[in-house]
């Protein structure tokens, strides 16, 4: 075997997840060294994340990992940076200041009625606060707004995990929400369930959601060098509604600390940052925060909201607009694990692209790009694909894209369903041209 049996064995013995357990059990007992290699063959990279504040960017993140990849001891204690310290009562109070200034002159009613759920995470005392500030009825899903780190009855404490939103979304059916809210267990990211054009309870996706509250955003300024940032990842969307609106658009590699740094680098040249999201539903704003911020997305959707109602609109009609000017775009991810023979297809199509995938032409060949861009390919048909490892798990991702044109008169919701179709059916081709 070409990895080290012994630490295979470690890691068995230490590993609390009972299906990881399994799984790599059972390599061991095949000898599925292809597997293996794949799992234990490189060195641990860093992720897309960072410390709260201190973006982890060239060159410090090749520093930390040559210092993983160093078996020594380390000879002398890590020192956090001087700047980085605990907030102060004036530090909270300003961060109040700032999350409320989100809402900006948008009249504070009518009452909303939000239902709500933490996931067992820490962000219903904030977030009571900022309902009672905002004059909200805010719903709690019971039992799941108080911190739990074992999680109970929650599959998956992800908002982006459907069947996680289940009781949100059955409390928001019972009693007529306007809007239901989800923040994960550290509250840095929020998923929004509201009444669609059709009267049922949708879900939005993350890139519908930042589209949503980029347009709110552009909407509410007007500013000669305002800005808006997005990730490669993300929706091609943002991107399009910017070139329409007069405002500045920069796409950056995977990772909130990417968007906090290209803001800072803009600020200081003197522009305005608007709005900057990620399509895991990580949405970040102008408040001393330089990340993502679940509690700054609630106090911007419900500033949002109201913008509609007062302009006669609900969120789909904004998207409807939205969509008429730039098209329907929707989007979907797919992931497969990253074993060795998917490794070796990646990089070989990469290497040579060929004439087509997944059944259909090739039309371009989107190059791996300074800045963090990924490999993508644009099909005969219209579909785009883009490829990345994943920074945190053994596995490959795609992102899926779609856009087409949206003409007066049809149904947001409609169009969504019958475009949401067409991109299942994408993902089960794709899926079996990276594994098959």
């Amino acid at each position: 075997m070409t990895v080290d049996s012994e630490r295979v064995a470690r890691y068995l013995a230490d590993d609390p997840d009972p299906d990881d357990r399994a799984r790599l059990a059972a390599w061991v007992e095949r000898h599925d060294e292809a597997s293996l290699e794949a799992a234990f063959g490189d060195a641990l990279r860093f992720g897309t994340s960072g410390l709260r504040g201190v973006p982890i960017v060239p060159p410090t993140d090749a520093a930390i990992e040559a210092r993983i990849a160093d078996e020594r001891p380390t000879p002398r204690p890590v020192r956090v940076a001087a700047r980085v310290s605990a907030p102060t009562a004036d530090d909270v109070r300003a961060y109040e200041r700032a999350l409320l200034a989100l809402h900006g002159g948008v009249a504070r009613t009518p009452r909303l009625r939000v239902a709500y759920t933490a996931l067992h995470g820490v962000g219903a005392r904030r977030t009571r606060a900022l309902a009672s500030a905002l004059d909200l009825e805010l719903l709690e899903v019971p039992g799941q707004c108080e911190p739990d780190g074992l999680f109970p009855g929650l599959p998956n404490p992800n908002p982006e995990h459907t069947p996680s939103l289940q009781a949100l979304r059955t409390l928001a059916e019972a009693s007529g929400a306007d809007l239901a809210i989800a923040h994960d267990p550290d509250a840095d990211r929020l998923a929004l369930i509201a009444p669609g054009d059709d009267g049922a309870y949708w879900t939005y996706t993350g890139d519908e959601l930042g589209l949503f509250l980029a347009d709110a955003a552009m909407h509410a300024t007007s500013d000669a060098r305002r800005f808006v940032l997005a990730t490669h990842v993300s929706a091609s969307a943002l991107g399009h509604l910017a070139a329409t609106r007069g405002v500045e658009f920069e796409s950056t590699a995977t990772g909130h600390k990417w968007i906090a740094a290209r803001r800072a680098a803009r600020e200081a040249s003197g522009a305005r940052f608007l709005f900057g999201y990620e399509e895991a539903l990580g949405y970040a704003f102008p408040t001393p925060v330089y990340d993502k911020d679940g509690l700054a997305a609630l106090v911007a959707a419900v500033a949002a909201f109201r913008a509609c109602r007062a302009r006669g609109e609900t969120p789909d009609d904004a998207l409807a607009r939205v969509a008429r000017s730039i098209g329907l775009v929707r989007t979907r991810g797919l992931s497969v694990r990253m074993t060795a023979d998917a490794r070796a297809r990646l990089e070989a199509l990469e290497r040579a692209p060929g004439a087509s995938f997944a059944g259909r032409a090739i039309a371009r060949v989107e190059p791996r790009a300074e800045g963090g861009r990924p490999f993508g390919l644009v099909l005969s048909d219209g579909l785009r694909v883009r490829f990345r490892p994943s920074g945190t798990e053994p596995k490959l991702k795609a992102y899926l894209e779609r856009t087409v044109a949206f003409a007066e008169g049809m149904g947001y919701r409609d169009a969504v369903r019958a475009l949401d179709d067409v991109l299942g059916r994408d993902a089960v081709d794709v899926t079996a041209a990276l594994v098959d």
